[in-house]
Formats: C-alpha cells, structure tokens, sequence
C-alpha cells in the first residue's frame, strides 16, 4: 500500500453581479485579473442582466476581485 498522499487543489468558481456594461471595460478588467492570479478563467457575460463576472481556478481570492472591481469604481457583488 502507498503511504504517500496526493494533494489535488480543488477548482472554485465564483459569480457576480456587476454594472460593467461596455466590452472594452469588460476586457481590461479580464486582463487585471488574470495578471493578479495566473491561470486563472476569467469571462463576463455583458448580455446577462446582472452582467455577470465569472472567475473560475484554484488560486484566486474573491474579496481581492471585489476590491479592484470597486477600486476601477464599477459595482460588484455575489451572485
């Protein structure tokens, strides 16, 4: 019997609800992100009426995605 264990980092995702209307916005903000946690899927649904933001990978913090979405001063929150 093997002793050693396997570690697998489980995948999370995360949905919100923004006022980000314009694809150009949309896309600099999908830019930001990545950059702050690579390998990280990153998409926004702009026809959706909640404009959703959905980040999806193993190494992302959702309180930081909340605060450089408030911090570029657009509207963010949980879905």
């Amino acid at each position: 019997m093997n002793n050693l264990s396997q570690e697998t980092e489980e995948v999370k995702i995360e949905v919100f609800s923004t006022n980000v209307l314009d694809r150009i916005i949309a896309d600099k903000l999908i830019d930001s992100l990545v950059k702050l946690f690579p390998g990280t899927i990153v998409s926004f649904d702009l026809e959706d009426c909640d404009h959703v933001l959905r980040v999806e990978g193993v190494n992302f913090e959702s309180e930081v995605i909340l605060q450089v979405v408030r911090n570029l001063g657009y509207k963010i929150s949980y879905l």
